[in-house]
């Protein structure tokens, strides 16, 4: 989209800063305080990542909605940027910000079953047992919820607590019981879970409907941001 010298140049001169930067003059609108270094993601232009990075954009930034340049990497799965991210020698990742929806990149990347970026953020020091703020649950909770055994498996390798109780107390085993994968069960069991109690049926059946919509919601939110973050882009093009 637009020439990697002639970009990197541009956002350097605003990383000097480091900060929201309102306008770029080849951009015809104001961007949603994003910095040079959410919009070397947008882009996925790893390269320019690693330029801002050198001399001293800060990651720890966040937009609008609270995320930094690595929740969007996650988001988008753009795994060399986020590898750009995490390895950085001279910066330090953001791996426990969340998101004004109460995610840290690595819940992000789960929810995306990626799972060569949750690999990335748990070798870079991602906590694997961090809650997110909105239902106090782990990453182990969102891989169950996604039914991705490998995910399972690689974060109770991590040290992934496997009895870690969301804020309803229900732990990921509990959440699988109600799912289909029976070999995410299974490695939840070889891991040590704990069989949780019976409980009532209908208590369950709602808290999956209103899973559903928090997804659901969180997936058009993603949408919008998408579509304004490419808008405001595009229109230089104009």
């Amino acid at each position: 989209m637009f020439p990697n010298f002639f970009l990197t140049l541009e956002l350097e001169e605003e990383a000097q800063a480091a900060r929201p930067i309102p306008r770029l003059p080849w951009a015809g609108a104001s961007l949603p305080h994003q910095t040079a270094l959410h919009i070397a993601v947008i882009v996925n232009q790893p390269e320019c990542v690693r330029g801002l990075l050198c001399v001293g954009a800060s990651p720890d930034l966040q937009e609008r909605s609270g995320n930094t340049a690595l929740h969007i990497a996650c988001r988008e799965g753009l795994r060399e940027c986020v590898r750009e991210l995490v390895s950085h020698s001279l910066s330090r990742a953001p791996l426990h910000t969340t998101n004004y929806a109460g995610v840290t990149p690595l819940h992000i990347a789960v929810q995306k079953v990626d799972e060569g970026a949750v690999r990335l953020l748990l070798h870079a020091g991602a906590d694997a047992n961090r809650r997110d703020l909105s239902s106090g649950r782990t990453a182990l909770h969102w891989a169950v919820e996604s039914q991705s055994a490998a995910l399972v498996r690689l974060l109770l390798s991590r040290g992934a607590a496997v009895d870690a109780p969301s804020y309803a107390g229900h732990t990921p085993l509990y959440c699988a019981l109600h799912r289909p994968s029976e070999a995410v069960r299974s490695l939840l069991r070889e891991g040590g879970a704990v069989e949780p109690l019976e409980e009532d049926e209908e208590e369950e059946d709602d808290e999956e409907e209103d899973d559903e919509e928090e997804v659901d919601e969180l997936e058009r939110k993603e949408v919008r941001e998408n579509e304004e973050e490419w808008d405001t882009i595009n229109s230089s093009n104009l």
